[in-house]
């Protein structure tokens, strides 16, 4: 079926709105990706015991990430361990045990929270560093920020070529249309 000239003219404007908003997406999601990079004197610092501590394990996906919860006064905020962060996490926490004397199981709720020390660096709903009883269980680092101009430059380039194509079907209408339906 061919499209008659209109039809063909209505269907480039829904194309061209349509890219055009999938751009503003791109530079929306850009730049939200740059304010999660933040600079270790960006951040805010806590030494409050947590309200609660909740590590969640993820084994549906291929990677089997584990999920640290860790919930303060105000809101929650989390952070992906991996296995060596897992691991040092745990340590400290035995080593508290043992010193306390708790045979129990140690349930990470607020009473037995308190016995330990907390130094954390955080931003909004993640959690940059945390440091238990002076040992490092998340290390502070600095991201790179190449993905994040990727997707900003791409997102720049892809509006800008839909605002051209929408200033021509701005000005020169149906014209550009006309004149590539014509048969020399």
């Amino acid at each position: 079926m061919i499209l008659s000239k209109e039809q063909y003219y209505k269907r480039r404007w829904f194309l061209a709105i349509l890219f055009l908003g999938l751009g503003l997406w791109l530079l929306y999601l850009g730049y939200s990706m740059l304010g999660y990079n933040k600079e270790k004197d960006e951040l805010f610092s806590s030494t409050d015991t947590p309200c609660g501590i909740e590590i969640k394990y993820d084994k549906t996906g291929k990677y089997r990430n584990i999920h640290l919860v860790h919930c303060n006064t105000t809101n929650s905020i989390s952070s992906v361990l991996d296995k060596n962060e897992h691991d040092k996490l745990w340590y400290v926490i035995e080593k508290k045990i043992k010193q306390i004397g708790n045979k129990n199981s140690f349930s990470l709720e607020h009473n037995e929270l308190k016995v330990l020390d907390y130094q954390y660096l955080f931003w909004k709903d993640k959690l940059y560093e945390l440091k238990i009883d002076n040992e490092t269980i998340i290390a502070y680092e600095m991201g790179s920020n190449k993905i994040a101009h990727t997707v900003l430059t791409v997102g720049l380039l892809w509006t800008g070529f839909q605002v051209w194509i929408i200033y021509t079907l701005l000005t020169k209408g149906r014209k550009v249309y006309d004149e590539s339906f014509t048969n020399d």
